[in-house]
């Protein structure tokens, strides 16, 4: 998580290092699921505070709360007794609290936020990653610096990938996380039990099962926004495959809607959608 090492888009990279040079500002950075948003936070954490990567979880300056399935009450009072707390670190910036998912929090809980940030609590910060921005109060975001995560450009990721990986499995990677660097690093870093081969395999099975077993299939996804985003890209891939080939119109009109509905899954999950119900609405058409 070393900062200097991680893969930026470039306009992403110099928007951040402007901010670095006087980070005395909260900060939201927003991008779709996959993006490599909160690698990134934990990155600027450790550049900040100076801390080793692998001391990072256990430092009594930083919160780090996964809001993917909260409505954030909870959270927001973990915050609030977290930044009571007194500093008795010699920093300019002493806390750091990151915040996932902030677009999942509910009207309340957003508007608890707003309470936190308007405090201005000197000697802390807050880092919060988000996939939807436009879900975020105009309040909230004219308080805080907005650096988006951006895609990055395959010839950049094949240079960054070159002495790992074969270019070929790059290709293929890129393709299937759809551009998305965090996304990559995860199917790339996953060896065993890939989740590449566990999406491939849930897709192949959805597509011989009948409605029930098509429904429970699906429950799997429910817990793992990535899983399911590699899920939907995987049956998109499978459906432009058929769909290149000869066939009848009853088959053609399947495909052409297992290609629409996926497609709108992974728009839904963009949007941060709650994923049972992009499951559902998904299983429904």
């Amino acid at each position: 998580m070393n900062l200097d090492q991680l893969l930026l888009n470039d306009i992403t990279k110099n928007q951040l290092n402007v901010y670095l040079k006087r980070p005395n500002q909260n900060l939201i950075l927003y991008g779709p699921a996959g993006s490599g948003k909160t690698s990134l936070a934990l990155a600027i954490v450790i550049k900040i505070l100076n801390i080793k990567t692998e001391n990072l979880f256990n430092d009594p300056r930083v919160l780090i709360l996964n809001n993917l399935d909260s409505n954030g009450i909870e959270s927001i009072l973990t915050i609030n007794q977290f930044l009571k707390l007194k500093s008795n670190f010699n920093q300019v910036i002493s806390r750091i609290v990151v915040v996932e998912n902030l677009d999942n929090y509910s009207i309340e809980a957003k508007n608890a936020m707003l309470k936190i940030l308007e405090e201005n609590i000197i000697d802390s910060l807050i880092i919060m990653t988000v996939n939807n921005l436009s879900l975020i109060p105009q309040t909230i975001k004219s308080r805080t610096i907005n650096i988006e995560v951006k895609r990055i450009d395959l010839e950049k990721i094949k240079n960054y990938f070159s002495n790992q990986v074969n270019i070929v499995d790059i290709d293929r990677i890129y393709y299937l996380a759809d551009g998305l660097i965090g996304l990559m690093n995860r199917l790339l870093n996953d060896s065993n039990d890939s989740l590449e081969v566990k999406a491939r395999n849930l897709a192949t099975k959805y597509l011989t099962s009948d409605n029930q077993h098509k429904i429970i299939l699906t429950q799997q996804l429910i817990k793992d926004k990535i899983l399911s985003l590699i899920f939907f890209r995987i049956l998109q891939q499978m459906s432009i495959l058929k769909l290149n080939q000869q066939l009848n119109i009853k088959d053609q009109k399947q495909w052409v809607n297992i290609l629409k509905n996926s497609a709108l899954a992974i728009e839904n999950i963009n949007q941060n959608i709650q994923l049972r119900l992009v499951i559902l609405k998904f299983n429904s058409n």
